[in-house]
């Protein structure tokens, strides 16, 4: 089995990326190479546990949605 050693950083750079470059929160990384562990100890071949993991990160809001810096001056369908 591959261990965490090589598994963290690979979910590390799969969530900076997906993320745009904003970094993850460590606990973020954490949870995540923990719920491959957990998969992998449930019996899931690596590919299949890392597959899930990846999906999870593909789910997130920070994935899912960009965050735009707010405007310093309204626009014109901006409320006033």
């Amino acid at each position: 089995p591959v261990g965490p050693s090589a598994v963290r950083p690979a979910i590390e750079s799969f969530a900076l990326e997906a993320f745009r470059g904003a970094t993850p929160a460590p606990s973020y990384i954490e949870r995540l190479t923990d719920h491959y562990d957990a998969r992998r100890e449930a019996g899931a071949t690596h590919g299949d546990a890392l597959k899930e993991t990846l999906a999870v990160v593909l789910a997130s809001p920070s994935f899912l949605y960009r965050a735009e810096p707010a405007s310093q001056t309204p626009t014109a369908d901006a409320p006033t």
